[in-house]
């Protein structure tokens, strides 16, 4: 009995690696598929800043690629992509670019979209590399303290201004985005994205208790000229 106990043990064990090891396997070969994908739309991307400027910075080794797949951060806030900055040694404050391997290989996505999201994050990153906004600015986001008024305004405005230049460029390409976002900038204007954008905002965690401060921002988004 003992016997049959350890053999069906032992099976069972080897029946559990194979497993893991499958979906090891798995996991490395959407992970190329994803790279694969990226890399394919990228050189192609209509924009020389993406085509040229992302290759660059990932040549010189200053801009890290992050794929990311299964239960993480971009999963549970529904995000296709994110700017983040860790510190890295020998090269400072590195800018990451995390990307989602289920958003890349979703053939309901189209190369258009994904474009587009490139673009987007893409202004993040040059906006920091500017000194438009220190890359410090990230940390209090990345180990979740609490953000001050001042971080809220800086990080919304952006965000406003980011979504401005992406829809911008759908608009000039011809790209219909299925995005509500871009239908309430290109149906309505600017006022129209930014209020919906806020109206998502306030009910965010991270922006809890400064509603008069994204109220703020989104008059003067408005009021300024585009």
């Amino acid at each position: 009995m003992i016997i049959r106990t350890t053999a069906a043990c032992a099976v069972l064990a080897a029946i559990a690696i194979s497993a893991s090891f499958a979906q090891a396997q798995s996991a490395d070969a959407r992970r190329r598929a994803a790279v694969r994908k990226f890399t394919d739309l990228v050189s192609r991307h209509p924009m020389a800043d993406v085509s040229q400027g992302m290759v660059a910075m990932t040549v010189r080794d200053h801009l890290v690629l992050d794929f990311v797949d299964g239960d993480n951060r971009l999963a549970r806030m529904n995000q296709a992509a994110a700017v983040g900055y860790f510190d890295r040694p020998g090269c400072g404050l590195c800018p990451v670019l995390s990307i989602s391997v289920p958003y890349l290989l979703d053939r309901r996505a189209g190369d258009d979209a994904i474009m587009l999201v490139l673009w987007h994050e893409y202004q993040h990153i040059v906006a920091i590399e500017e000194g438009r906004r220190p890359p410090t600015l990230h940390m209090p986001l990345r180990i979740g303290e609490p953000v001050s008024a001042a971080l809220v305004e800086l990080l919304v405005e952006e965000e406003l201004q980011v979504y401005e230049a992406e829809y911008r460029l759908a608009a000039f390409l011809g790209w219909q985005p299925n995005d509500a976002y871009f239908h309430a900038y290109h149906d309505h204007g600017r006022a129209a994205m930014a209020c919906m954008l806020i109206e998502e905002y306030v009910t965010l965690p991270l922006y809890k208790g400064h509603d008069a401060t994204l109220a703020k921002v989104v008059e003067r988004f408005v009021n300024e000229e585009p």
